[in-house]
C-alpha cells in the first residue's frame, strides 16, 4: 500500500516476496526469548526473574530487543 501511495506502484504481494528473495532479504521475527545456546543462559535468566518477583507494585517491566 505504501508503495502505491508514494510511487504509484501496484505489487501483488507474491512479485513482492519475489524481488524480496532475489536480493536475499530475510524476515524472521525476534525470539522474545534468551537463547538456550548463550553460556550465560542461566544466569541471565535467573538475574530476570529476580528483577520481576522484587519489581514494585508501581512498576512496570516491560520487553525490548
Amino acid at each position: 500500500m505504501l508503495l502505491w501511495k508514494q510511487q504509484g506502484l501496484r505489487l501483488s504481494p507474491e512479485t513482492i516476496r519475489r524481488e524480496l528473495h532475489r536480493i536475499e532479504f530475510v524476515w524472521r521475527r525476534p525470539r522474545p526469548v534468551v537463547g538456550p545456546r548463550d553460556p550465560k543462559h542461566a544466569a541471565k535468566l535467573r538475574r530476570i526473574r529476580r528483577l520481576l518477583t522484587e519489581l514494585p507494585a508501581d512498576k512496570t517491566a516491560v520487553y525490548q530487543n
